[in-house]
């Protein structure tokens, strides 16, 4: 899904995920903001797409921030959780 507000993500946890998500991150450079072109959560992961990048990277091994650099949660945020309740909507 692509992003409907400026999200930016701070690649802060290299060794979340699984082990291939680790290995596929190597390419990323620690403590680097990217900005995102999508996101994806799933019941069971969830993805994020970087801007210049062909692949996609497990979520949990970034921080995200708005365009004016405050911390979000993209879980918590119903344009990208399709899981959060209508009431939550």
């Amino acid at each position: 899904m692509k992003t409907v507000e400026p999200v930016y993500a701070m690649f802060l946890y290299p060794n979340n995920g699984f082990s291939w998500d680790v290995e596929m991150a190597k390419k990323l450079d620690y403590l680097t903001v990217y900005p995102v072109d999508g996101i994806k959560i799933t019941e069971n992961y969830s993805w994020i797409k970087l801007f210049g990048y062909p692949d996609w990277f497990n979520a949990v091994q970034f921080q995200y921030y708005n365009e004016d650099h405050k911390i979000i949660d993209i879980y918590e945020m119903p344009e990208y959780n399709p899981y959060l309740s209508k009431k939550e909507r």
